[in-house]
């Protein structure tokens, strides 16, 4: 049903999520989930792994990739887009761009419940199968989209 249409991703995923989202506004994305996503290339910081992370997953570090809102979601213009829920992790060096993703998005207006899982770490989803607290974020996801979409 194209009027029932929910985007969900973590991490690179919840980039890709959110860059759906923004480009099918016309196809009445309705609900969008974003698990620890990678939103924001600047920090304030000199984080190695953060550098290296943006190397590898947009070609530099940074420095030509920081305006296009297709790598860089921050930097789109958010007005109008779908309700949002936003899970980051506890120990995570991205939960700083959940945090920012969720401030962007309130001040464009959207609808966003943003949740910091306590005592979790960076694609702590991949763990289902050991961690509880993966299994309930999962369920949580599914029952918040089922919602979003009656």
């Amino acid at each position: 049903d194209p009027e029932r249409l929910a985007v969900v991703g973590d991490s690179a995923g919840a980039n890709l999520a959110t860059v759906a989202a923004r480009r099918a506004h016309d196809a009445r994305v309705r609900f969008q989930v974003l698990v620890y996503p990678v939103t924001d290339c600047h920090r304030d910081d000199d984080d190695p792994a953060l550098r290296w992370m943006w190397a590898t997953y947009a070609g530099d570090d940074a420095g030509e990739v920081d305006a296009d809102p297709d790598i860089v979601p921050l930097r789109a213009s958010l007005d109008g887009l779908a309700p949002a829920l936003i899970l980051c992790a506890e120990e995570d060096p991205l939960r700083a761009d959940g945090e920012a993703y969720a401030a962007a998005l309130r001040k464009a207006g959207v609808e966003v419940e943003h949740r910091t899982v306590a005592g979790t770490t960076h694609g702590f989803w991949r763990w289902l199968a050991l961690c509880g607290v993966a299994r309930r974020t999962v369920d949580e996801v599914g029952a918040a989209v089922r919602a979003a979409l009656a």
